[in-house]
């Protein structure tokens, strides 16, 4: 079973699954307006406070969550390698990655000794074809890995796509 993370939504009796690079940040920012939490203790940012979570059902079979409505989001895969490499390699993007590691790459993929400072898009894309999702950064690995139970069935109630 692959790692998945959820934030528990109590008062709606919720589950949000956070799949990185589909609008995470800003859907993780909306829930904290929601829920009323307030990210001036982590300088504005949604990953680094400490998010209520939902534990996956031990069955480890659909629904994930049961007894919550357990909601997701997912993206074109080719757009989201796109913002993936545009993040970790160019820190093209304004947020929250950490370059402190490796220099020229962001600290989640630091521990892969293949990517590297200003590699070709082309070239990080066979890098990241060449990991299997078992050892994959959750950047990159499927999206269907946070979403399905072991046996490859949809595991939660919604499933929305983003449009970028």
């Amino acid at each position: 079973m692959f790692e998945i993370n959820a934030i528990l939504l109590e008062p709606y009796r919720a589950v949000y699954v956070e799949i990185p690079k589909v609008a995470f940040t800003s859907t993780k920012t909306a829930l904290a307006e929601i829920l009323g939490i307030s990210l001036r203790s982590t300088g504005g940012d949604p990953h680094r406070l400490g998010w209520p979570t939902a534990e996956i059902s031990s069955s480890h079979s659909a629904p994930l969550f049961p007894g919550l409505f357990a909601f997701a989001f997912v993206r074109n895969p080719w757009d989201r390698l796109v913002s993936c490499y545009r993040d970790k390699i160019r820190g093209e993007v304004n947020g929250y990655t950490y370059f402190t590691i490796r220099p020229g790459v962001a600290d989640c993929l630091a521990r892969f000794d293949a990517f590297v400072p200003d590699m070709s898009f082309a070239d990080f894309v066979a890098v990241v074809a060449s990991i299997p999702d078992d050892d994959a950064d959750s950047h990159f690995r499927s999206q269907y890995t946070f979403v399905t139970d072991e046996k490859g069935k949809i595991g939660v109630d919604f499933l929305g796509v983003s449009s970028n």
